[in-house]
């Protein structure tokens, strides 16, 4: 019974609800390198019968981040005094706190359910300009985006019913919950 870090990437480009069972599309070398590890492991699990299961992360944040990743380097200009430096705030993921990735891998983990592939995403599109906005305004800063149209943004997020309905997951943060709580490591 093993439980493997796969990625929301494997789907390639795509937009709108993904679920498990989506075909991979326009797949970068990434994704396609994951894809290829998902093959072998599908044909040793079938060799030797054991269990698997592949858990497609989508947009993990929070603590420990690289320097580079969106909300920190948003926390970054903020506190260097640079301006808004976002180049694309209308560009949309799902993001999921790695709190939330954590107890989806552990709900994988400890149930007995068949081989397969698991979303662990926050089922939710959020736009890079909102997470922008809670930054913003958690420092009582003005927001850069005061404007933001929900049907104007583009992209994908995950269907997570297949991992809730093993029982006992649930997501326990909201995107403003993670954010602040990725916020309150970073100042101290």
């Amino acid at each position: 019974n093993l439980v493997f870090a796969g990625s929301c990437w494997e789907y390639g480009y795509c937009e709108g609800e993904i679920n498990e069972e989506q075909n991979p599309n326009k797949v970068s070398i990434f994704g396609l390198s994951k894809l290829t590890i998902l093959s072998f492991l599908e044909k040793l699990s079938y060799e030797n019968n054991f269990n698997y299961k592949w858990a497609r992360i989508f947009f993990a944040y929070g603590p420990y981040q690289k320097k580079q990743s969106l909300i920190c380097s948003i926390w970054n200009d903020i506190h260097k005094g640079k301006g808004n430096s976002i180049k694309t705030p209308y560009s949309s993921q799902d993001f999921i706190y790695i709190e939330d990735v954590c107890r989806g891998i552990l709900e994988l983990t400890n149930k007995n359910v068949k081989s397969g592939i698991y979303n662990i995403g926050s089922n939710k599109l959020t736009s890079i300009a909102e997470i922008a906005n809670i930054i913003y305004s958690h420092y009582d800063l003005k927001k850069p985006y005061p404007n933001i149209k929900k049907n104007s943004v583009e992209g994908f997020w995950a269907n997570n019913n297949k991992l809730l309905n093993l029982g006992d997951f649930n997501l326990k943060y909201s995107i403003k919950d993670g954010i602040i709580k990725t916020l309150n490591f970073l100042d101290n």
